[in-house]
């Protein structure tokens, strides 16, 4: 059972009733507040974005990303979760203190109902719930993708050596390689 401010890691393996291929699958994340409920940014999908967030922190960043506007909710976990399995995961403890989980749960609770700009790079879900517990927007699921991106690229280059089957191959073997290394 999760604790007050605890990270809430939901693993989504498809969408809309769709099957994810694995290279495609991801991670939507949550903040614990209790009584069954979390806290999560959700990507409303829609172009414009307006910030009520009093959180400079959380509020748009000065860059030319391509974002959309998100919105703050409490929802039950089981809701949230939707048939998808899911686990406390507060993978930062071991590096970095968590925040007082009353000083979590209360700021997560001050952000509910704001419009929060959403981008999938750079203020995803997972930014959102490692910001709260430990007062730094980290996502690792961005790095991974990333990563998986750069071997694919790599096997490529060297796989193109080989020829046009070489290339396929070469790449999604590192890209793969790489995914499991870093989970």
């Amino acid at each position: 059972m999760p604790e007050l401010g605890d990270l809430i890691e939901i693993f989504r393996m498809e969408v809309a009733g769709i099957p994810l291929i694995p290279l495609l699958d991801y991670q939507h994340w949550a903040v614990y507040v209790g009584d069954g409920y979390v806290v999560h940014l959700v990507n409303l999908g829609s172009d414009s974005f307006s910030s009520s967030s009093s959180s400079p922190s959380l509020s748009k960043p000065q860059t030319k990303s391509k974002g959309c506007k998100g919105k703050v909710k409490r929802q039950k976990l089981e809701v949230v979760a939707d048939h998808c399995r899911w686990k406390v995961n507060n993978k930062l403890d071991n590096v970095r203190s968590p925040r007082p989980a009353q000083e979590i749960v209360e700021e997560a609770l001050s952000l509910v109902g704001q419009d929060i700009f959403y981008d999938v790079t750079v203020r995803n879900c997972e930014h959102f719930a490692t910001q709260l517990r430990y007062g730094i927007s980290t996502s690792w699921q961005v790095l991974k993708y990333a990563a998986v991106g750069a071997a694919a690229v790599a096997g490529g280059v060297l796989g193109s050596i080989a020829g046009p089957g070489g290339m396929v191959g070469g790449g999604g073997a590192l890209a793969l390689w790489v995914k499991k290394k870093l989970e």
